[in-house]
């Protein structure tokens, strides 16, 4: 399934409240009743550009923490979608970060900082041991 295709199953999903609410809380690791607390638009740069997606967040009644149960293309704490940074990552396997730069500059019409990438790279690409 494409990114486009899977955001577009979520935005599905979340407008006819057939997101799953998770088995354990995120914080706790508990199996306490989870419920729907609230939501927010999040930004999410594409191969497409940027869009704004929906995000429900769950509340434990168990430890009382709140987290977002983010869909499976949105990498936790990043604001760009798992694609582009895989896309990224297979590219730096045999470019330079400047050469993969200037090609997401192409791809999705945003300049990606250096810093980013090496970020990227330093937590997402295995080394052998």
């Amino acid at each position: 399934m494409s990114l486009d295709q899977e955001i577009q199953a979520y935005r599905a999903d979340f407008e006819e409240k057939r997101l799953e609410k998770p088995s354990r809380c995120e914080v706790c690791g508990g199996t306490g009743p989870l419920h729907w607390h609230a939501e927010y638009e999040r930004s999410l740069i594409c191969f497409e550009g940027t869009i704004i997606l929906p995000i429900r967040r769950v509340l434990c009644a168990a430890c009382r923490a709140t987290f977002a149960l983010l869909p499976n293309f949105i990498v936790k704490f990043h604001r760009y979608a798992r694609a582009v940074i895989g896309f990224s990552m297979d590219q730096l396997k045999r470019m330079s970060l400047n050469a993969v730069a200037d090609l997401l500059m192409e791809r999705c019409g945003r300049v990606v900082a250096m810093f980013t990438l090496s970020l990227w790279r330093r937590r997402f690409v295995r080394t052998p041991s």
